[in-house]
């Protein structure tokens, strides 16, 4: 094949008086060259038809065994999501049940140290109270724990249903995110503790 171009090349170059040479290169991309195969093309129509069937319904099977497999893959990645927000619907159930008594924890750690700092002089009950709220309202995560919910909620509808879901589904891992980077930012390693010996 590469003597044939190259005599070709020849002929021509002799023809025309060019004065280039042939390119290595370009050589090796021209049809041929490399696998040293021609393709041949079908003389008749009918053969020209049968290569036309086979070629269709090889395109086909391999389109519809692509099918399959994205199928079963999109099943697999629906499961193994599935099991994840169960989890973090766990965790936020948890997170909520724990928030109920944050005030009273407060005011009891509060008190706590302040009679260590103090060195046991009294503190007065509503002023106590008072300080305990204010704590308890600044690292309140009811909020999150609420847009957490519905954020779950929207992402399971979108399992359930059809299309293309990758933009919407990111953009709700997004706000997930956002809300429990709110969330830890709003707790206290003590109440990190405490909320995991609840699970």
């Amino acid at each position: 094949m590469v003597q044939s171009y190259l005599k070709a090349a020849e002929a021509l170059r002799q023809e025309t008086r060019a004065a280039t040479d042939m390119d290595v290169v370009a050589l090796l991309r021209l049809p041929g060259v490399i696998t040293g195969v021609t393709t041949a093309v079908p003389e008749s129509e009918e053969e020209q038809e049968r290569l036309g069937k086979l070629l269709d319904s090889g395109l086909r099977d391999a389109l519809a065994r692509l099918d399959d497999m994205r199928r079963t893959e999109g099943r697999h990645l629906v499961e193994e999501l599935r099991d994840r927000l169960a989890r973090i619907g766990g965790s936020r159930r948890t997170s909520a049940r724990a928030c109920g008594d944050i005030a009273p924890a407060f005011a009891r750690r509060l008190e706590t140290r302040l009679k260590e700092l103090l060195g046991g002089i009294g503190i007065e009950p509503a002023r106590l109270a008072q300080e305990a709220a204010l704590l308890a309202e600044r690292s309140d995560i009811s909020e999150e724990l609420d847009r957490l919910r519905s954020h779950l909620q929207q992402f399971t509808k979108l399992l359930d249903g059809a299309g293309e879901l990758g933009k919407k589904l990111d953009f709700l891992l997004q706000e997930m995110h956002r809300e429990a980077n709110t969330m830890l930012s709003k707790t206290p390693v003590w109440r990190v503790k405490r909320w995991r010996s609840l699970e």
